[in-house]
């Protein structure tokens, strides 16, 4: 696994909606990779951003992400 960190931001309903799931906020989850090397060979970091719904599915597959 790369070094990295994940950070998380709740957004209101109407500020991020997320099709399918409008009537509820939105959980965005940015990652960011570290440039590395990996059995001496390297490699460049990399920013990702992914969403999900705030449900109750959704908080507790946020919740497994942060452990």
């Amino acid at each position: 696994m790369p070094t990295g960190k994940m950070s998380w931001k709740y957004h209101s309903p109407y500020k991020v909606p997320l099709g399918g799931f409008e009537a509820s906020g939105t959980w965005t989850i940015l990652y960011s990779f570290y440039d590395g090397e990996k059995n001496g060979v390297k490699y460049r970091g990399t920013r990702r951003l992914a969403y999900l719904p705030d449900t109750s599915d959704g908080k507790e597959v946020l919740f497994l992400l942060i452990k």
